[in-house]
């Protein structure tokens, strides 16, 4: 008895010129932008004291009025492991405060101090000053064409949606 292979290399067959330029194209926009992440990353860590998976997370407990570990993870697409260290430093801010649950010990309320409340008021943007005046001056309809574009390639690429 012979076995067949699953899959025959010479049965795959290349991309077109035009779909790997298109590829390589995306891809390095994607890499421009998660570069553009990490230098603003650094830029508002060094003013503010914070990084962006911080006031990510500070943000969603801000505008929640409080959260769970669980839900702050799906929001803001952070592993449980990895939420552990920024609750940690964004306690030692004192910009939050870890609550236990009275009717069940063993659930934490992820709550926003006043210190928290009133750092989100005046935190900078996310995306630095460039993005801002550049997307603010995008028509809505652009605007929304780049948010559905974005939010299509993270599906494209597997990610879930947050659960808002």
């Amino acid at each position: 008895m012979t076995r067949e292979s699953p899959e025959n290399p010479n049965d795959v067959k290349a991309p077109s010129p035009e779909f790997a330029r298109r590829d390589l194209e995306l891809l390095w926009a994607v890499r421009r932008i998660m570069q553009g992440f990490d230098v603003h990353s650094r830029r508002l860590a060094g003013a503010s004291q914070i990084t962006l998976p911080q006031l990510l997370c500070l943000t969603a407990v801000v505008a929640n009025e409080g959260m769970t570990s669980r839900q702050i993870a799906s929001e803001i697409f952070a592993s449980a492991s990895t939420l552990v260290g920024v609750l940690d430093r964004l306690e030692t801010k004192q910009l939050i405060d870890r609550v236990r649950d009275p009717r069940d010990r063993r659930q934490i309320h992820i709550l926003p101090t006043h210190a928290g409340r009133k750092f989100i008021a005046a935190a900078p943007s996310p995306f630095g000053e460039s993005f801002d005046s550049g997307f603010g001056a995008l028509s809505s309809k652009r605007q929304v064409e780049l948010v559905d574009a974005l939010s299509q390639m993270a599906e494209l690429m597997g990610t879930p949606e947050a659960s808002h």
